[in-house]
């Protein structure tokens, strides 16, 4: 029986797996109806998850609602830190992208580009309408779309890796709001 009452995250690993993150339980995984407490585990697993994404490689990304971003890769469990370029606080968000890119909303602080084991942020300061994001995909044309308490936003993927090279200082963003 799951004894989880505030599920926040779930995500499908590509082996089927059915990974479910809680804001006090933790993280949980079903497998073939069988269902696991990772918690209970390994001690070193944050309990306030937030957000969840499954990679391609089946890494598992767990975002939290205070600690910032953990990896989970064959059994081995990594917390990135301010040292590796990765605010810690609130990730409202992750999204893998086509490209296997990781991307994270972080409560406050805009968006986070993880790529070429480098993390890159984008902010207001670079044309976000707001750094308040709370969920991201992206689309088969190249675009980055994010949510906010302001609308729904287009950000090309082309324009990122210009900012991100060095090679323009702002964003060109589409927004959807009530107008």
């Amino acid at each position: 029986i799951l004894d989880a009452k505030r599920i926040t995250a779930l995500c499908e690993d590509q082996e089927g797996n059915l990974w479910i993150g809680d804001r006090t339980k933790g993280l949980f995984k079903l497998n073939d109806g069988e269902l696991t407490h990772l918690n209970s585990e390994t001690a070193a697993l944050p309990s306030e998850i937030q957000s969840l994404a499954c990679g391609k490689d089946n890494t598992l990304w767990i975002g939290t609602s205070m600690n910032g971003l953990f990896r989970l890769r064959n059994h081995v469990l990594y917390h990135f830190r301010e040292a590796d370029g990765c605010p810690e606080g609130q990730i409202r968000a992750i999204h893998i992208d086509q490209d296997n890119t990781l991307w994270l909303a972080f409560g406050g602080r805009g968006i986070y580009r993880y790529k070429d084991n480098a993390f890159v942020g984008f902010t207001t300061n670079n044309g976000l309408p707001t750094n308040e994001i709370s969920t991201i995909i992206d689309d088969e044309l190249g675009y980055l779309w994010f949510g906010s308490f302001n609308g729904i936003h287009r950000i090309a993927k082309s324009d990122i890796e210009n900012i991100a090279s060095g090679n323009s200082k702002i964003l060109f963003i589409d927004s959807f709001d009530e107008a």
